[in-house]
């Protein structure tokens, strides 16, 4: 039995988007018998593999999780961006009411999800309006005949509601000019860049800094969703972490990065750090006389690996890393390693 009371004293007390996370899917599990939950939050800075939580009789959580994010791009292809489809009308909806068997049942992701996973229903609860999603609740059963009841439907409904309101507390930096901020940054930016909070919590990442570091990413409505990390993205984030302890508003160089904070007020603080384009700095370093290895090798060495680091990452010989130092030193005309670096992170053509 659904008590509304109840449920918005048990959010009033989430602390993390996990927290609130679980509440909803409790919530649901308890109050619809027979229905499988994913809660999934979209806010900037979201992690769906720490925050988003889902539960069903039959399949394991994560694996699910994964599967499903996998398909986003093929279910917004196949049922549209489920807050354009809809509208102005309600922001909870049954899938199949809205669109029709016929259509669902002829697209791709039915028969790569919906089937293997045994979703027959599906009702959606979007958060956010269509220009800033913040997060959805997708509800599901196994037998189409298993229609969700209009006081089912309301139970999801006031859910989304007091989660929808709970996220935006927690996610206090949620402004709501960040997303057209972040869309002229991917326009205007051509290099890596990547944006924190002040807790080292990520915000947005750009198309070029995802390939850069090597993130895999889903997309939905609009919203990328970043599921990996790597050794680069780390140093990037201790990085920023750093900077936003210094505080202030301020531009700094550190490495080979640029470091920009912005101070929030009472928000906190927002990090933007810029790398370089490796295979523009490649470019730079061949056109100064470098062989494409030659340059690979100076990129790595500026940015203090060691000669055995450097075969490692390249899957060469310590023996050739050296010939390659050798002819680059004499090429670039430095004498050490110090000035190799000197050289790259200095170079305002390198750092473009």
């Amino acid at each position: 039995m659904f008590d509304e009371r109840e449920c918005a004293s048990r959010f009033r007390f989430a602390k993390t988007l996990r927290d609130a996370s679980e509440v909803a899917a409790d919530t649901l599990r308890t109050s619809l018998p027979g229905t499988s939950c994913n809660v999934f939050p979209l806010m900037a800075g979201a992690n769906p593999e720490r925050d988003a939580v889902n539960f069903h009789e039959d399949f394991d959580g994560p694996m699910l999780l994964r599967r499903a994010m996998e398909v986003f791009s093929m279910s917004e292809r196949d049922l549209g961006n489920p807050w354009l489809c809809a509208g102005d009308g309600p922001r909870t909806y049954d899938i199949t009411e809205r669109l029709g068997e016929q259509h669902v049942w002829k697209t791709e992701v039915f028969h790569e999800f919906w089937v293997p996973f045994r979703v027959a229903r599906q009702v959606l609860a979007l958060m956010g309006p269509n220009d800033n999603p913040i997060g959805f609740i997708c509800a599901t059963r196994k037998k189409a005949r298993d229609t969700f009841l209009p006081e089912e439907m309301a139970v999801i409904e006031s859910v989304r509601l007091l989660l929808g309101s709970t996220y935006v507390r927690i996610h206090g930096h949620n402004l709501s000019c960040l997303p057209g901020t972040l869309r002229m940054l991917e326009a205007e930016v051509s290099a890596p860049c990547v944006v924190f909070d002040g807790g080292g919590n990520l915000v947005w990442m750009s198309d070029a800094a995802r390939e850069e570091l090597g993130i895999r990413a889903f997309s939905l409505a609009g919203v990328r969703i970043p599921v990996e990390t790597s050794p680069q993205l780390e140093e990037w984030r201790a990085v920023a972490r750093e900077a936003a302890t210094a505080g202030g508003h301020s531009t700094v160089p550190h490495g080979g990065l640029s470091l920009r904070t912005l101070s929030l007020g009472r928000e906190g603080q927002l990090v933007m750090v810029r790398g370089r384009s490796t295979s523009m700095q490649v470019r730079g370093l061949q056109a100064r006389g470098l062989t494409h290895r030659e340059a690979e090798v100076a990129l790595l060495v500026a940015r203090g690996l060691t000669t055995d680091g450097v075969a490692l990452e390249l899957g060469i010989r310590v023996d050739t890393v050296r010939t390659h130092l050798k002819n680059l030193f004499r090429t670039l005309r430095v004498s050490s390693r110090l000035e190799l670096a000197l050289l790259v992170f200095g170079d305002s053509d390198l750092m473009r």
